[in-house]
């Protein structure tokens, strides 16, 4: 068989398994996506506690009214870590049952207040217990401060029957959480990193037995030895630059 032949041979093989690669990325891409609400605690912090001293009392007051006995201060961070937007009041095709987001706060008592620090995400809190916004993309996130009056630290609670097809992570902040370098592709949708690590990946395996093969026949056809292991020195290099790209993709 003459070069052009296993030119044209190579490149058909070429062509029909990318047409497989494409075809699986298209399914991939319309599959179907998460959708996932991640409740991180920040910290829960009691501010006021009763004296267990004889003949001594003690009496808080929060905003110097209301009496208090044990007042709590807590951080929630609610981020979107799903794959697609969660859509509330103005759309038709939202993904929410009614036009907030309800959630609620056990182990407490009394809500004192609810306040959004940060916002990413446009959400506006409704009274204690609901968080009403237009969209609410991936990544983008609500942190909230709340005080409370109870025995205990308030337990931030959302119910994932009230989100289509949702489901609602629960994680506690740790101080030895390291900061993250992120990489070009981390600034890229879940869903299209996905594909493209796939696709990358499915592609670089494809050259990399191509080259095996075209790189140990033509080893093998050389004679001189000193040219032999130029040759495969060669392809050696080639491939460690063909594969280079996959460095930034894990």
């Amino acid at each position: 068989m003459n070069w052009n032949n296993k030119f044209w041979t190579i490149a058909g093989v070429v062509i029909s398994l990318l047409s497989l690669v494409g075809m699986g990325i298209t399914l991939y891409v319309n599959r179907h996506k998460s959708t996932v609400l991640e409740v991180k605690l920040i910290s829960d912090l009691e501010l006021t506690r009763p004296l267990n001293v004889a003949h001594i009392s003690s009496v808080y007051l929060y905003d110097d009214s209301i009496p208090v006995e044990h007042l709590w201060q807590s951080s929630y961070v609610i981020t979107n870590m799903g794959e697609t937007t969660i859509y509330g009041t103005g759309f038709d095709a939202k993904n929410i049952k009614g036009d907030a987001l309800f959630f609620q706060l056990s182990n407490c008592e009394r809500i004192l207040s609810i306040e959004a620090i940060d916002n990413s995400a446009d959400i506006s809190i409704i009274g204690n217990n609901m968080l009403r916004f237009s969209q609410w993309r991936p990544n983008e996130y609500i942190e909230l401060r709340i005080l409370s009056d109870g025995p205990n630290a308030p337990e931030l609670l959302i119910n994932d029957r009230d989100i289509q097809e949702g489901k609602i992570v629960y994680t506690k902040y740790s101080p030895e959480e390291k900061p993250v370098v992120k990489r070009l592709v981390d600034y890229l949708p879940k869903s299209l990193y996905k594909a493209l690590w796939w696709g990358v990946t499915m592609f670089e395996l494809l050259l990399l037995l191509i080259l095996i093969v075209t790189g140990t026949s033509s080893v093998i056809q050389t004679k001189d030895k000193v040219t032999k292991i130029s040759t495969a020195i060669v392809w050696i290099v080639i491939l460690i630059l063909m594969f280079s790209p996959l460095l930034w993709m894990f």
